[in-house]
């Protein structure tokens, strides 16, 4: 029966880089030799569907399921990271097999995998989602280019009250039983595994040290070849920064021609705005004068609709008066029927045919005759005198008829002066910013591309050295010094090529 590996290795997070860098397979020289680049397109991750960043995924994580109010320390573990196996004997197993020898040693053509050995590391990724949660297991990645398959598992040490503690989560007590209880959920999932016996120990103990020892040199070795690499690369990036140089230099010169002609448009359109700002002067002026009239126009309207109203008081009083008329009038024609209607005897006096004559009436009748004579004369009167009154109203009424209609044209013409002056003082706005905003451009965009022509192809440098970091730093401070020195000059009008006439 085979026996189950299971070991564990702590990272911080500056080696995070290297780890997935080896467990992805990213560099195409490998310090160790077991490895077999032709058959690294075997290799799979049973946690995510691709390549992914370490650094990036842990991070997220941390920041997820961590609840502290302290900043996470630098040196603290970032992943426990297992390595699962068996002894080779498992995989030898003709259900277990997944890739033997080359079918062909002329064509290097590959049997298609099977699904034992697949199985197996599935089951040994559930018992760890399992026991410490799907979501602290960052990746599952199974190496089949070696001499023995073999699985890197990564569990971020978050424990139970939401701490990042591996001391805490993986003590002494939790490894052991991790190391019996792992094995015998293998053994449910139907393999024939068992925990390393004590005879083994010191055999096991043995292999252990010489893994080590092989690991640090592999370690040492990468380490070297990044070097190596890494002093290759910059002395590329510097023959690179030499041409860039020469091509900023081209190019700082067609901007410098660049911004002479753009220095003479900007004065020329600065001179178009300055006759476009006394003209918006000299409409500010008139819209003044404007405003005044609008002020002595809504005067006028006040006065004319209070003396409309004054007019309409006047005129319901006359229709009032004209209906006392009416009714006088009714009065006179019913008192001059009651005239009529009085009894008298007419008599001749004298001796001659047309000799005066006499009419004789009651008293009463005469009182009352006499009476309505009196209200004749008086209705007369006040007729006459409202007759008058209504001529005069009238034209009163015309005149401040065409006084309203005159205040209304002129308020129209008003309102439709003061659009046009609104659109034309808009229209200068848009001008002067245009203006300005196309001379500011001109300096930034220099400079912008002279500084994206620097860094376009840096690469960045390893977190353990840092070296080319520093350089790229050091030419940004130095790009924007200068550029803080060529403002400063400027401002104080020490730079004659973009000196601005007034």
């Amino acid at each position: 029966m085979a026996f189950v590996v299971c070991h564990m290795e702590k990272y911080t997070s500056g080696n995070l880089g290297g780890l997935q860098r080896h467990n992805q397979r990213e560099t195409e020289n490998h310090a160790n030799k077991d490895i077999h680049p032709e058959l690294s397109y075997l290799n799979y991750d049973l946690v995510n569907a691709g390549e992914i960043s370490y650094p990036e995924k842990i991070k997220a994580r941390i920041a997820e399921g961590v609840e502290t109010n302290r900043a996470i320390r630098k040196d603290a573990v970032r992943v426990c990271s297992f390595i699962i196996s068996a002894s080779p004997e498992l995989f030898d197993r003709p259900e277990m097999k997944e890739h033997a020898a080359y079918l062909d040693e002329g064509t290097k053509a590959f049997p298609v995998p099977a699904n034992g050995t697949r199985d197996y590391f599935q089951a040994a990724t559930d018992f760890f989602k399992a026991r410490y949660g799907p979501d602290n297991v960052a990746y599952a990645q199974v190496h089949m280019d070696e001499t023995t398959p073999h699985m890197h598992l990564g569990v971020v040490p978050i424990t139970s009250d939401h701490r990042l503690s591996a001391k805490r989560l993986f003590d002494r007590q939790e490894l052991k039983k991790l190391q019996a209880e792992l094995p015998e959920y293998l053994q449910r999932r139907g393999f024939a595994v068992q925990k390393g016996q004590s005879k083994d120990r010191h055999l096991d103990e043995f292999e252990y040290k010489r893994l080590q020892a092989e690991k640090r040199a592999r370690q040492a070795q990468e380490k070297a070849a990044r070097a190596e690499q890494e002093a290759r690369d910059m002395e590329w990036v510097l023959s690179e920064q030499a041409e860039e140089l020469k091509d900023a230099q081209r190019t700082t010169n067609e901007w410098t021609r660049k911004a002479a002609q753009a220095k003479k448009t900007l004065v020329e359109k600065t001179r178009v705005l300055t006759r476009r700002t006394a003209e918006e002067i000299k409409l500010n002026a008139h819209q003044a004068e404007l405003e005044q009239s609008a002020r002595a126009l809504a005067g006028k309207l006040g006065e004319s609709t209070e003396t409309l109203g004054h007019l309409q008081t006047a005129i319901d009083r006359e229709r009032r008066n004209l209906e006392g008329i009416k009714a006088a009038a009714d009065q006179v024609r019913l008192d001059s029927y009651a005239i009529d209607q009085i009894p008298a005897e007419i008599k001749r006096t004298g001796i001659l045919r047309n000799g005066p004559e006499t009419i004789t009436v009651t008293r009463r009748d005469w009182e009352s005759i006499k009476v309505k004579a009196k209200s004749s004369l008086a209705f007369r009167e006040q007729s006459e005198r409202f007759e008058r009154e209504n001529k005069e109203l009238g034209q009163r009424n015309a005149y401040l008829g065409n006084e309203l209609r005159e205040a209304r044209r002129e308020n129209r013409q008003l309102k439709s002066l003061l659009e046009k002056k609104d659109q034309l003082i808009g229209h200068l706005k848009q001008v002067m910013e245009e203006l300005y905003k196309d001379g500011e451009a001109v300096f930034h965009q220099l400079v912008g591309y002279v500084k994206g022509r620097f860094m376009m192809r840096q690469k960045p440098a390893p977190e353990e050295e840092g070296g080319f970091e520093q350089g790229a730093a050091r030419t940004q401070r130095e790009l924007e010094d200068a550029q803080k020195a060529f403002e400063q000059k400027q401002s104080r009008g020490q730079e004659k090529d973009w000196e601005i006439e007034p």
